[in-house]
């Protein structure tokens, strides 16, 4: 079959991509009944739901891309691309939960069909597709998605029965750069096996990352100026962090190679490596780059699987973030790159704004990235509620728990009373508070009946004012550069 041969280049619909014609459309029906194709190209055409509806043109490669389409368990996309013999590679991209980001995925594997990351080179960089098929995605996300009852990948792209089908060809198709020893240093340390079983029981991996000499010869081209700013900045969305924004550096090298550094930060300030790749437009038919550097401890997930973590020191190298996950940028914070990198950010004077405070009066809602500070409820006459994980709330030895977050009221707050003045916020509960909760929270009559609502998931808190008579403000302890507060914040309420 030789019709995708002839389809032509981008029309200008978008500069990431372009809708497909009804030509090309009609390309793709005739697919179905065309025997020289995989058979796994032809199921997956057979619903209209994982059918192409755009194309994304990167270097010699067309990428056909389906809608994104939410699954039993992640949000998943499929792609199809033309091979030499014009047959139709199926691919499949995942959002993952751990990394927040778009997977390229090479299939199912095993018995219990575990989603592939790859060939072992690196497994936070190896699947992680071109910023142009990412754009994509995330832009097919905020349209309606399709449902589909199951899992694409485990159902359509297993390869648990040992025989390996023809479309399967990431492991030729992606490879090691051989970097000649230069990053050995940060290769030390590999992502995704920081427990105690590798690394032992509290090894100060912080004190051993800093310790890492980014001014040795070998490594010294290999950082980018962060002071000189960078050549693109856009907002990606994180799964378990939210919109996070992304500035991509140039002008370092590897071996005299050119290399691009995109770094990464949220709104609650945490900072990480995304990913390091050559500066150029090579990859491969699974849509990542063909060449894979093994960037080491550098290009850690900002956020971790608790079970990979037990090896680091819990408070200065990592977070609790939910039941499933840590937070290790306490320890990232330690590799000379990324404190460069907060360095340049934090060029401008910050201050200390102890009371900024949000004014939801009216019904307004607004939600709140926790950063281990409790989040102060302020209602009227001077009463207040504090929301924040246990242990950052300072309520003494003999509390106990069997929730990790509260919302409390310190000014009735009783241990001897099992509900008084506190009550448990779990993941993606959401509670009603006002005078109608007697017994846990005890209001005086400028508190309405139901007077605000409060939601937790993960780690983001989402406050609503309930239309109440006289108002709900909301204060978070924050550091924050002056240029950078948000206009609905002032450091003038008490």
């Amino acid at each position: 079959m030789d019709e995708f041969a002839e389809i032509p280049g981008p029309m200008g619909s978008s500069n990431e991509f372009t809708l497909l014609s009804l030509e090309e459309k009609d390309r793709f029906e005739a697919v179905k009944n065309d025997t020289d194709q995989f058979d796994l190209t032809q199921d997956l055409l057979k619903n209209p739901d994982f059918a192409p509806q755009a194309r994304v043109d990167i270097g010699d490669y067309n990428f056909y891309m389906s809608k994104v389409i939410k699954t039993n368990g992640y949000l998943q996309a499929l792609m199809y691309v033309p091979d030499r013999d014009y047959r139709l590679l199926p691919r499949v991209f995942y959002k993952s939960n751990s990394d927040g980001g778009w997977r390229s995925c090479p299939g199912a594997k095993g018995e219990r069909k575990r989603y592939s990351k790859g060939n072992g080179i690196h497994y936070t960089q190896e699947t992680k597709p071109h910023e142009d098929l990412i754009a994509y995605l995330d832009a097919a996300s905020k349209n309606h998605l399709s449902r589909y009852d199951g899992d694409i990948i485990q159902e359509y792209f297993s390869t648990s029965d040992g025989a390996k089908p023809e479309w399967d060809t990431f492991d030729v198709e992606t490879a090691r750069y051989y970097d000649r020893g230069t990053l050995a240093a940060l290769q030390e340390y590999r992502p995704g096996y920081y427990a105690t079983e590798y690394i032992g029981h509290n090894a100060h991996l912080g004190d051993k990352f800093k310790d890492i000499d980014f001014t040795d010869p070998k490594l010294v081209d290999f950082v980018p100026d962060f002071t000189k700013g960078p050549q693109e900045k856009s907002t990606v969305s994180h799964t378990l962090l939210g919109d996070i924004t992304t500035e991509t550096y140039k002008g370092a090298e590897l071996n005299g190679r050119p290399v691009k550094w995109v770094m990464a930060q949220d709104k609650a300030g945490r900072a990480w490596v995304d990913r390091i790749t050559f500066d150029d437009d090579r990859v491969n038919s699974y849509g990542v780059h063909p060449e894979v550097i093994d960037s080491g401890a550098l290009t850690n997930k900002p956020i971790e699987y608790a079970s990979h973590a037990t090896g680091l020191v819990i408070g200065t190298e990592s977070k609790y973030f939910d039941k499933n996950y840590v937070d290790i940028t306490p320890l990232l914070k330690n590799l000379g790159p990324i404190k460069e990198f907060i360095k340049a950010h934090s060029a401008l004077p910050e201050k200390e704004l102890d009371n900024l405070a949000y004014d939801l009066t009216g019904g307004k809602g607004i939600e709140l990235t926790y950063n281990g500070k409790p989040i102060i409820v302020k209602l009227p006459r001077g009463q207040q509620l504090e929301i924040g994980m246990v242990e950052d709330l300072n309520l003494g030895k003999g509390m106990s728990s069997n929730v990790d977050w509260l919302i409390i009221q310190r000014a009735i707050f009783d241990l001897t009373r099992s509900t008084k003045g506190f009550k448990g916020l779990r993941d993606k509960e959401r509670i009603e508070v006002g005078r109608d909760n007697p017994g846990r929270f005890v209001f005086d009559s400028s508190v309405s009946r139901m007077h605000l609502e409060i939601s937790r998931t993960g780690s983001q808190i989402h406050i609503k004012d309930l239309e109440s008579k006289n108002g709900t403000h909301v204060v978070q302890n924050i550091t924050k550069r002056i240029e950078e507060a948000d206009k609905t914040l002032t450091d003038t309420y008490v």
